[in-house]
């Protein structure tokens, strides 16, 4: 593509950016692409609200469109979309990436964005089912809502940026090794997991699917995932201890379903292997079940009982009931072993030192005291940034997470929701770009914590602390650091 002048275009209505709202946004998703581009995007922006032309939207690489109930009112951001669609050729929708700032109907959504994935920038109140605008990214309750979906937004605009821009075909088996994997949807309480190997397995090149939002229809459903399970390598299913809302009466879930088509195409590969059918390509399939789930109906505990007894249905896949960094390490080999080379994923040479001190400015004094008692004890020692730019002090705090060997999070006056955000991070940090998931991790406390699963099964520390004094538990911890 030699006319591609703009990376990146964000198309949105005026109302929803009177607060400066969506200058926000835009800046950082600018840092968050640069970071992975080696380069600031070259943006096409209009600071005094004018319309850009049919013709300059040619000349952009993605579009980036923030829909709420103000966009589909503006006929300005509808032409916008339809001018790009227009002056651009192949496939235009793996170049229009869907942020929702507020909920629209499915229906009343313009056709180039209906289907797309959605990006969520809004909270749901659980209890009344009511959605609420994000005001402040960085408030402590919407921080990890919008850091996970920001990652994902520049992960995506910058695979589509690299494809349009005629890389080698060496080049892009090198960041995108060519695997197609199927990850299944999962029922709410595993999301967060879900999103944690989407990120790795992108991290490693492999096209995720499904890569558009799933038909309401159950025939199209189904007919979508056979595709999409026909043309991938892998599938993954994650299941936790919800069964799932079944898609029509006396039917099963979307979770099943997905299980009975992969399953039924391994036995179609299996059967056909090395006959005249056979098409040579390697189909593997990896279940997961959460080793802290708990079946919250007969149905589920039913499922999965079925799922490790049917032997047949097994046929070619992998039943796990192991850590998530343990899931991870099982993907890696899976992919490895199917490469009819022999290729391994490259080992880079670790650069992580020191030990990441994560606290909250309140925790402050306590916290230091911490931090000078391991740098007297010889260990280099990362801090967070509190600084005014909320950007440069997430660049900050990102940058460590790649970067150190051990962290450590310091549990003082700080709520449950600030400790859950940074628990998170640690488990995300091998998609900030860390070559390595983050072996030793900890929280060191001042008083009693009841640590949960979640803590438990992703092997992370607790240590007691008391201002003042160091209990040996911490000793121990730092001397286990290689």
């Amino acid at each position: 593509m030699n006319n591609l002048n703009f990376d990146i275009y964000l198309n949105y209505s005026n109302k929803d950016n009177e607060d400066g709202w969506v200058s926000s946004l835009q800046k950082m998703i600018q840092e968050a692409l640069g970071q992975l581009m080696g380069e600031k995007p070259v943006t096409l922006h209009y600071p005094n609200q004018e319309k850009p032309t049919a013709s300059t939207l040619g000349q952009v690489g993605v579009m980036i469109c923030v829909v709420s109930p103000n966009f589909i009112k503006d006929i300005n951001c509808i032409e916008d979309i339809q001018a790009f669609v227009d002056t651009n050729e192949g496939n235009v929708s793996k170049r229009i990436i869907k942020i929702v700032k507020y909920p629209v109907n499915y229906d009343e959504q313009p056709t180039a964005v209906k289907d797309l994935i959605a990006y969520n920038l809004y909270t749901i109140n659980l209890q009344n089912g009511e959605f609420s605008e994000i005001k402040e990214f960085f408030g402590r309750e919407n921080e990890k809502i919008f850091w996970t979906q920001l990652l994902d937004i520049a992960q995506e605009t910058y695979k589509a940026l690299n494809t349009l821009k005629n890389r080698s075909l060496q080049e892009i088996a090198a960041y995108f090794k060519g695997k197609t994997v199927f990850l299944a949807e999962t029922t709410d309480d595993l999301l967060i997991e879900r999103n944690l190997i989407k990120r790795e397995l992108q991290k490693f090149g492999c096209m995720v699917v499904p890569d558009q939002n799933l038909p309401s229809n159950r025939l199209e459903m189904q007919n979508r995932l056979k595709k999409d399970i026909e043309r991938s390598d892998l599938a993954i299913h994650l299941i936790g201890s919800s069964y799932g809302e079944v898609l029509e009466e006396n039917g099963i879930s979307l979770l099943e379903l997905q299980n009975s088509l992969a399953t039924e195409h391994s036995n179609i590969v299996s059967a056909t292997k090395n006959s005249i059918y056979d098409e040579k390509r390697g189909f593997s399939r990896i279940i997961w079940v959460a080793p802290y789930a708990k079946f919250n109906s007969e149905r589920q505990k039913v499922f999965v009982d079925n799922l490790r007894q049917n032997t047949e249905a097994l046929e070619g896949a992998e039943i796990l009931q192991v850590p998530l960094e343990d899931l991870k390490q099982a993907i890696r080999r899976v992919l490895n072993e199917q490469e009819s080379q022999n290729l391994e994923i490259v080992a880079h040479a670790s650069t992580q030192e020191g030990i990441y001190f994560i606290y909250d400015p309140m925790d402050a004094d306590s916290a230091q005291n911490v931090v000078e008692y391991l740098k007297n004890s010889n260990y280099k020692v990362l801090t967070p940034a509190f600084e005014n730019n909320l950007l440069e002090a997430r660049k900050k705090h990102i940058d460590n997470l790649v970067n150190c060997k051990a962290a450590i999070i310091f549990c003082g006056k700080v709520s449950k929701q600030w400790i859950a955000m940074k628990l998170l991070d640690l488990l995300k940090a091998p998609g900030f770009g860390r070559q390595k998931p983050l072996k030793h991790k900890a929280i060191l406390t001042s008083s009693v914590f009841q640590p949960d699963d979640f803590v438990r099964n992703n092997q992370i520390q607790v240590i007691l602390f008391q201002d003042g004094i160091i209990y040996p538990e911490l000793n121990e911890f730092i001397h286990t650091i290689v």
